[in-house]
């Protein structure tokens, strides 16, 4: 599981350049628009990130942000 999770870790930490975020916000459903109204500095779809596990709701958009 630690090897998993320091998978993941690298691989996003290497599409954004090592960014360390001041704050963190989960976002449910409902919610999503919220990131159209907020600085974004990166976008990960969670399929493009390895080992990542993906949600299976109906037609949600799945992004780290």
């Amino acid at each position: 599981m630690l090897k998993r999770i320091t998978s993941i870790t690298d691989f996003i930490n290497s599409q954004t350049n090592n960014f360390k975020a001041e704050i963190g916000i989960i976002l449910g459903t409902g919610l999503g628009d919220l990131t159209n109204k907020i600085e974004t500095q990166f976008v990960l779809n969670y399929e493009d990130i390895p080992g990542f596990p993906t949600v299976l709701a109906g037609d949600l958009v799945d992004n780290l942000v």
